[in-house]
C-alpha cells in the first residue's frame, strides 16, 4: 500500500471515529440532563423507578454504537506509521468509563444500583 493510500485510510477512520465519539458525547450528556433534572428528583417512588428504567434502556440500546466507537478507536491505535495515538486512547478511555457507569437509584430501603 503507497503511504497516500495509507493516510488517506487513516485520515477516513479517524473522522469516523471523531464524528462518532462527538456523537456519543451529546447523547451521554443529554443523558445526564435527565438524570440530574430537578424534575426527576420531585417524582414518586414507583414513577423515579420508571423513569430510571427507562434511561436505562436508552444507555442500553448505544451499547452497538459503543463497541463500535471503541473498536474503531482501537483499530486507529494499532494502525502500522500512526504515532499520535494518545487523543485516540484518551477517547476510548472516556467512553469506557461512561459505558462502566451505573445509574444509582431511589427505592424504598434507600439506593439501588442499576447497570
Amino acid at each position: 500500500m503507497k503511504r497516500g493510500e495509507l493516510l488517506e485510510e487513516v485520515h477516513s477512520a479517524l473522522t469516523v471515529f471523531s464524528n462518532a465519539t462527538v456523537q456519543f458525547e451529546l447523547w451521554y450528556c443529554e443523558l445526564l440532563d435527565a438524570i440530574e433534572s430537578r424534575d426527576i428528583v420531585k417524582l414518586e417512588i414507583a414513577e423515579y423507578g420508571v423513569k430510571i428504567d427507562e434511561i436505562v434502556a436508552k444507555r442500553d440500546s448505544k451499547q452497538g454504537e459503543f463497541d463500535d466507537i471503541v473498536r474503531n478507536g482501537k483499530n486507529l491505535v494499532v494502525k502500522k506509521d500512526v504515532t499520535d495515538t494518545v487523543p485516540v486512547r484518551d477517547k476510548i478511555k472516556v467512553c469506557l468509563y461512561i459505558q462502566s457507569l451505573h445509574v444509582r437509584t431511589k427505592c424504598s430501603t434507600g439506593w439501588a444500583t442499576k447497570k
